[in-house]
């Protein structure tokens, strides 16, 4: 048994009842700890055994940690099986991950497309994820188009797209986007995957007695 969920029980025994703050402090714990497997196990506890509602922070969390862990059936299954209404920051959460892990290609249209037909409005983290993620894997065709989609929103290009594109050297790309992808202004990353996820950066096991 893990010391995270060791301490979950000694609370049990004491008299203090978990709820869903509480089953997130330990799932965001359990995956630190390297335990994929036993954030599944106690997801499941929640849910099946203590009847407690995860909340959007719960799922964040899970999308994240599974994808660190490359368990991409398991995302799968939190995705589409657990009726939990994602926000941007869960579906930018993705495409991070995807981009990281070289699975960019793994439906990265679809997931775009998805967010628009859920009605949740992209916003710069998106799109500079998306921008990424299509340097990674070389596939330039759309990145233009994502560009002028950002300019009408007036987002910007961060620091880390900027510094990306400084690494292309294709020969058939237009000199016109790479203009475009290296401007003389931009602005710092506004913060890291952990931002995207609500509550996760200051969870407290909020137990009661």
């Amino acid at each position: 048994m893990s010391i995270a969920i060791g301490l979950l029980r000694i609370m049990e025994e004491r008299g203090y009842i978990p709820n869903a703050i509480t089953y997130n402090t330990f799932i965001d714990s359990l995956f630190n700890d390297e335990k994929p497997d036993d954030v599944l196990k106690l997801f499941k506890e929640m849910v099946f055994e203590k009847w407690i509602l995860p909340d959007v922070v719960t799922y964040n969390c899970l999308i994240h940690g599974l994808c660190k862990y490359c368990r991409w059936d398991e995302v799968y299954k939190v995705t589409k099986e657990y009726r939990i209404s994602p926000i941007v920051e869960t579906y930018n959460i993705l495409l991070d991950n995807l981009c990281k892990k070289r699975r960019y290609c793994d439906g990265r249209e679809a997931l775009f497309l998805e967010i628009q037909g859920n009605g949740i409005q992209p916003n710069e983290v998106t799109y500079n994820t998306m921008i990424q993620g299509y340097i990674w894997n070389k596939v330039y065709d759309d990145i233009e188009l994502l560009v002028t989609e950002m300019q009408i929103n007036h987002f910007s290009l961060h620091a880390s797209t900027c510094n990306l594109t400084n690494k292309i050297h294709d020969e058939s790309l237009p000199t016109t986007l790479l203009e475009k992808l290296r401007p003389k202004e931009f602005v710092e990353d506004p913060f890291p995957v952990e931002k995207m996820m609500p509550g996760i950066s200051s969870l407290s096991p909020n137990l009661e007695k």
